[in-house]
């Protein structure tokens, strides 16, 4: 009997709902939203799977052309192994989680709907994951390149070319108060070098650094668990300048070039306005940046 066929039918129901989420880390987490331990073996790797029973649930599913209307409520426990990775900062990674439906009295399970995991709320006993499908990661606002003198690829991007292990040090936290991070075994290089750089714990968690001066490094958002003898690797930073790009990352690079040929910013642009600042310079003549 097919799941349709016991979906219409009036008396043979008895829906349930299984939860995937992740991987995170290597970890996939399996959830029942019945009282019972479940083992899926449906021949399909992606749903199979032991789900463990959860007091989870999904909220209503709603389809219109308003792309905010996409996203769905999952609510858990606050002390959900999943929810705890929201506490005080977000995930660095985005968290995929699928919803599996199938009858107690059918063999057939169905995908019922699947995206990630945006954000979460808590409350009292509960958390609430706001979770968008993965058909409404196209509604939002893609990143456009600017006409601009600094370069516009992100560092360490496919497009930038740069191998991030090539500007990678092995350290050792000394220690930590709030965003300032000390370490040890820094190479010696001077201040700033690792501004717009990050930082990357063991477990593969990133934050990015906002400022360094000798062994301090500032971080943006600080680490959920980050502690004096912790090992991590810091990555050389970027102000995405020409200069740099061509003075600083010369590793693999021809001499006196850098990473120059894969700048993707206007570095030669007037520093005055032609239009608004009555030509492009005060006596008329051309104007360069360095």
């Amino acid at each position: 009997m097919s799941f349709n066929t016991v979906e219409i039918s009036e008396y043979t129901g008895n829906l349930v709902e299984y939860f995937k989420i992740g991987p995170i880390s290597g970890t996939t987490y399996r959830y029942a939203g019945g009282t019972r331990t479940v083992t899926l073996a449906t021949g399909n790797p992606s749903i199979d799977g032991t789900y463990a029973p959860h007091p989870i649930s999904i909220g209503d599913l709603e389809h219109t052309r308003d792309a905010k209307s996409l996203e769905v409520p999952i609510v858990v426990p606050r002390d959900n192994v999943v929810a705890q990775l929201f506490r005080g900062t977000l995930p660095d990674v985005k968290i995929p989680i699928v919803v599996y439906r199938k009858h107690e009295t059918d063999t057939e399970v169905i995908t019922w709907w699947q995206g990630t995991i945006q954000s979460c709320e808590f409350r009292e006993s509960t958390a609430t994951f706001t979770c968008r499908p993965t058909l409404g990661s196209m509604a939002k606002n893609g990143l456009r390149y600017r006409f601009q003198i600094q370069c516009n690829w992100q560092i360490y991007s496919t497009r930038c070319g740069l191998n991030p292990n090539d500007y990678k040090s092995a350290v050792t936290v000394s220690s930590v108060s709030g965003l300032n991070v000390t370490v040890s075994g820094m190479p010696v290089v001077a201040d700033g070098y690792y501004n717009g750089g990050y930082i990357q714990h063991a477990d593969g968690s990133k934050r990015f650094i906002a400022n360094h001066v000798g062994s301090v490094l500032t971080l943006i958002m600080p680490f959920v668990s980050l502690v004096a003898t912790d090992a991590v690797d810091i990555f050389a930073g970027d102000d995405h300048t020409h200069t740099t790009c061509r003075d600083k990352f010369t590793v693999g690079k021809p001499a006196g070039r850098g990473n120059i040929d894969r700048f993707y910013g206007f570095f030669t642009t007037a520093s005055r306005n032609p239009f608004t600042q009555g030509g492009l310079t005060q006596s008329g003549s051309s104007s360069f940046p360095e």
